[in-house]
């Protein structure tokens, strides 16, 4: 059974994350109006119009996340953030992978949808430090795959994906294969 220090401490993360999202939007609303650049028509391939999102990640982990254009078809995405949120661990984390988007699935005259995959890792630590609890560190690899509807004329994109998670370095009780599901926001600048 849990203390009520401990029980009041474990509910700590879900505040700063409850403060976070009305942070990142008025970040976005101070920072004027921004404007997407044109794409160049025509082909199938993608080919990004945006260089650096700072945004909203929901799901695996619910927390920051941003995401860096290397190339018009090469990104860096990063999150922070509240993991195992659906087993009632309340771990924080980080994570970093390197995306390509290989092709678009869907031109419309305001959006584009491309697919991308990647590959990546992860760090996610235990933040409850109740009486006996041991802090316990899981390292490990993610592959992410996913769809962005990547707006033209707006400096947006919201993203759905799935990431499939081999920890190697994870405590003994904890899975060592997952699967986790996330659906952002990003506000490009």
């Amino acid at each position: 059974m849990r203390s009520a220090f401990a029980r009041c401490r474990s509910t700590r993360p879900r505040a700063r994350t409850a403060l976070l999202v009305p942070a990142v939007l008025l970040v976005a609303l101070l920072t004027g109006r921004a404007e997407a650049r044109p794409r160049p028509s025509g082909g199938t391939p993608f080919s990004a119009n945006k260089t650096f999102g700072f945004g909203i990640v929901l799901g695996e982990p619910i927390g920051l996340t941003a995401k860096y254009y290397l190339s018009d078809s090469t990104a860096l995405d990063f999150a922070f953030g509240e993991y195992d949120r659906f087993r009632d661990d309340d771990d924080l984390g980080v994570h970093m992978d390197f995306l390509w988007h290989p092709l678009t699935l869907a031109t419309a005259d305001p959006f584009v949808i491309p697919l991308y995959f990647g590959i990546g890792g992860r760090v996610v630590g235990d933040d409850d430090d109740g009486p006996g609890d041991d802090d316990d560190v899981r390292v490990g690899v993610r592959v992410p795959v996913g769809v962005a509807l990547d707006f033209n004329r707006v400096p947006l994109d919201i993203f759905f994906e799935l990431a499939i998670l081999i920890d190697f370095i994870a405590d003994e009780d904890d899975d060592d294969v997952d699967l986790d599901p996330a659906v952002g926001v990003r506000y490009y600048f």
